[in-house]
């Protein structure tokens, strides 16, 4: 990976420690973005993930956190 990607995925892991969330649920949130971002290299091999997309994946996911904390009966 790049080290954009590497340095925002360390980013991501450290809001989801900011978050409160278990170390199991962080560690699936993560495999599942990593799994995402090989699937994006894999099937769009000419098109580099560059800075346009990583803003849209961080609120895909925030989105997706915010809706499972809210069925949990947790606030974002």
């Amino acid at each position: 990976m790049q080290p954009t990607i590497s340095s925002q995925l360390k980013a991501f892991e450290e809001l989801l420690i900011l978050k409160n969330l278990s170390k199991a649920t962080r560690s699936m949130y993560l495999r599942t973005l990593k799994s995402f971002l090989r699937f994006c290299a894999r099937k769009f091999p000419r098109q580099a993930l560059s800075h346009t997309y990583i803003p849209f994946v961080e609120s895909l996911i925030r989105t997706q956190l915010s809706t499972f904390q809210l069925r949990k009966g947790r606030h974002p």
